[in-house]
C-alpha cells in the first residue's frame, strides 16, 4: 500500500481547480468559500508529510482571495458581496473549513493576519451561539444581506433546531485543534458548548444510532455526522472525558459499523433522507465518509488503545478509498464516457454502488487528502517502548524505511538505521501459522505482544532489514444495497479482488471470475 502517490495525485487535482488566468480563483464544486477552505487545509497538511510546497504565485493570489472571503462584518468565510463570478451563498457548514484554514496558516506560515482573523471569527460565533449550544444565524450581518427569501440562504444551515451536525458538530474538532495550537481560551469554551450539545443530542451512550439523526425525516449528511464523532473524540481526549471517549467507541462499533458503512467501505452520502440516488435508486455512495471512518478508527486505535481497529483502518483504505481514486486509465475504453482530465486524482460519488467514479469536486479530494496525511504520519510511531509499525504501507522517515507488497503472499520490509525495540502489527485476519519473521534473512520466532510481533532491539544490528510475511487467505462475502441488490465480493486478505455483478464504466474492482 502506497499513500505517497495517491496523496500527490490528490494535491495535483486540488490545484487543477485553480484558474491562473483569473487570479487563481477556485472553480466548480460545492461552494467557492467552502472549497477554498478545503484546499488550504489539505495542501498545508500535505506539506507537513512531504516535500510539497504550494507554488508561490498561486499561494500569493489565493491568499488575496482568502482575505476577501473573510473581509465582511461577520469575519466568517463567506463569498464576498458583489463578486460577479459566483453567487453569494449563506451557509454555516463552512465554519469548520474557515477555522481549519486560519489554523493551518498560523501553523505553517506563522501568519499574524490569520491569528487576528481567527480571534474575530471566534468572537462572531460567540455572538450567535445560544446558551444551549444551538446558534441563531439571524444575528449575522451576512444573513441580513442575503435576505429571508434568497433561495440558497438555508443551505447546510439549521434554523429549526434539528440536526446541527452539519454546522456545529463538525466544527468541534477545528476548535480543539485551534486551541491546542494557540491556547486560545474562547476556542475551548465554544468547543465545550458544542460538545455538551452533541453529546446529548447526537449520540447514545450505548453506541446505538440516535433516532432523530438516523430518521428518514432528517436531511442529514454522513460526512458531517462522522465529523461530529471525530470532534467529540478529540474533545474527550483533550479534557479526559472517559465517558465521552467510550461513547464514541461504542458508537463506532454499532451506529457506524453496523448501520452506516459496509465491510467493503461502501457508505452513503446522505444520512436519513435520501436526497441523491445512484442509477439503481440507492443512496449515492462516496469515499469522503469512508475516509472519515478511517481517521476515526485511527484515533481510537492509537490514542485510546483500541488497536484492533487498525485492521479497519487498513481494510477501508485498501478496499474502497484507494481503489476509488480516479485514474488516468479510467478514461480508456469508455467512448463517450471519458473522465475529464480535471477529475484525475480526485474522488467522486459512484453512479452505481461500486462503479462510475465521477464526477469529482474539490470538496472530496480536499477532505480525503486531509485524512490521508494523518494516516501517513501514523504508519509508524515511536514511544518509550520502541518503534511501532501500525500499518502495512510504504513509509520513509528518520531512521526507518517501510515497504509493503503483495502478490501470492503479503510482505512487509522494514529497514532500520538504529537499534530499537520493534513492534509490527500482525493483521487480525492473517492465519497465525503463516506469519514468518526474518532479520537480515534469518528466521526468528514470532513473539506476539497483543496484535503485534515484537523484535527486541538487543537482537538487531543496524543497519538491517526485518521482514514479515503472511498468507493472503481468500474468502467470499456478499453485500446488499438499500434497494436490495446483492453483490458478491472476492477478498484476498483485506483487499477486494473481484465483484459480481460489475456494472457501469470505471469500476472500483475487477470482475469476479
Amino acid at each position: 500500500m502506497n499513500l505517497t502517490t495517491p496523496m500527490a495525485m490528490a494535491a495535483a487535482n486540488l490545484q487543477s481547480w485553480l484558474d491562473p488566468a483569473h487570479g487563481y480563483r477556485l472553480t466548480g464544486g460545492f461552494g467557492i468559500a467552502h472549497d477554498t477552505g478545503r484546499l488550504w487545509d489539505a495542501l498545508l497538511r500535505y506539506e507537513q508529510v512531504s516535500d510539497f510546497l504550494m507554488p508561490a504565485e498561486a499561494e500569493a493570489a489565493m491568499l488575496q482571495n482568502l482575505h476577501a472571503m473573510f473581509d465582511n462584518p461577520d469575519g466568517l468565510l463567506f463569498v464576498p458581496a458583489g463578486l460577479h463570478w459566483t453567487p453569494p451563498r449563506f451557509e454555516l457548514h463552512s465554519l469548520r473549513e474557515g477555522l481549519l484554514t486560519l489554523t493551518a496558516r498560523i501553523r505553517n506560515r506563522h501568519d499574524d493576519w490569520a491569528a487576528d482573523a481567527a480571534r474575530r471569527m471566534l468572537q462572531t460565533v460567540e455572538r450567535i451561539v445560544r446558551d444551549d449550544g444551538t446558534i441563531d444565524p439571524r444575528r449575522l450581518d451576512y444573513f441580513q444581506y442575503m435576505g429571508e427569501d434568497r433561495p440558497l440562504h438555508r443551505t447546510h444551515t439549521t434554523l429549526d433546531g434539528s440536526d446541527y451536525t452539519a454546522v456545529t458538530g463538525r466544527f468541534i474538532e477545528a476548535l480543539v485543534w485551534h486551541y491546542e495550537l494557540t491556547g486560545e481560551a474562547l476556542a475551548l469554551e465554544l468547543a465545550q458548548l458544542f460538545f455538551d450539545y452533541h453529546l446529548e443530542h447526537t449520540v447514545n451512550a450505548d453506541g446505538s444510532p440516535r433516532a432523530e439523526i438516523f430518521s428518514p425525516d432528517n436531511q442529514g449528511h454522513t460526512h458531517s455526522y462522522l465529523g461530529t464523532l471525530r470532534g467529540l473524540l478529540r474533545h474527550g481526549l483533550l479534557t479526559g472525558r472517559r465517558d465521552c471517549v467510550d461513547t464514541v467507541y461504542e458508537t463506532y462499533r454499532d451506529a457506524v459499523s453496523n448501520h452506516l458503512i459496509k465491510p467493503s467501505g461502501w457508505v452513503a452520502h446522505d444520512l436519513g433522507t435520501t436526497l441523491f440516488h445512484d442509477n439503481h435508486g440507492n443512496p449515492l455512495a462516496e469515499c469522503t465518509s469512508a475516509c472519515d471512518v478511517v481517521q476515526l478508527a485511527l484515533w481510537l486505535a492509537l490514542e485510546d488503545g483500541r488497536v484492533e481497529l487498525l485492521d479497519d483502518v487498513e481494510r477501508y483504505l485498501r478496499a474502497r478509498v484507494l481503489p476509488a481514486q480516479i485514474q488516468e486509465s479510467d478514461t480508456i475504453g469508455n467512448p463517450g464516457m471519458a473522465v475529464p482530465a480535471q477529475h484525475i486524482g480526485g474522488w467522486g460519488c459512484c453512479e452505481y454502488p461500486y462503479s462510475t467514479k465521477a464526477p469529482c469536486m474539490p470538496d472530496y479530494p480536499g477532505a480525503i487528502l486531509h485524512s490521508l496525511t494523518d494516516v501517513y504520519a501514523n504508519i509508524c510511531t515511536r514511544s518509550a517502548t520502541g518503534l511501532h509499525v501500525n500499518l502495512h504501507a510504504d513509509y520513509a522517515g528518520e531512521g526507518v524505511t517501510i515497504h509493503s507488497e503483495r502478490d501470492e503472499a503479503g510482505r512487509l520490509t522494514i529497514t532500520l538505521d538504529t537499534a530499537d525495540n520493534l513492534f509490527i502489527r500482525i493483521p487480525g485476519w492473517a492465519p497465525p501459522a503463516s506469519v514468518r519473521i526474518t532479520v537480515d534473512g534469518d528466521d526468528r520466532p514470532v513473539e506476539r505482544v497483543g496484535p503485534a510481533a515484537q523484535i527486541s532491539g538487543d537482537t538487531l544490528s543496524p543497519p538491517g532489514t526485518v521482514m514479515m510475511t503472511y498468507a493472503l487467505p481468500e474468502r467470499r462475502s456478499s453485500e446488499t444495497t438499500p434497494v436490495g441488490d446483492v453483490y458478491e465480493l472476492l477478498w484476498r486478505g483485506d483487499e477486494i479482488a473481484g465483484i459480481n455483478p460489475n456494472e457501469g464504466p470505471r469500476p472500483v474492482y475487477p470482475d469476479l471470475a
